[in-house]
């Protein structure tokens, strides 16, 4: 299995934010959740493994999940 690059979307004022998890550059920022989770999943899906961690509005882990080239094999 290739490395994993996490993407997540976090809460940011009444915004969401898509960036790697690490990085402090935001790939993008969206004006509702569901169009970030979108995002996220379009870049998640480029990678040999990618994933996704949603948070909730508190910041806690809503949910988590991998997609990508080695996951669809798999």
């Amino acid at each position: 299995m290739g490395e994993v690059v996490t993407y997540e979307v976090v809460p940011i004022g009444k915004m969401w934010k898509v960036g790697m998890t690490g990085d402090s550059q935001a790939d993008s920022i969206h004006e509702d959740k569901d169009s970030a989770i979108a995002r996220a999943e379009q870049l998640a899906r480029q990678l040999p493994l990618g994933q996704v961690v949603v948070q909730t509005d508190e910041g806690g882990v809503e949910r988590s999940y991998f997609l990508g080239e080695e996951r669809r094999a798999g």
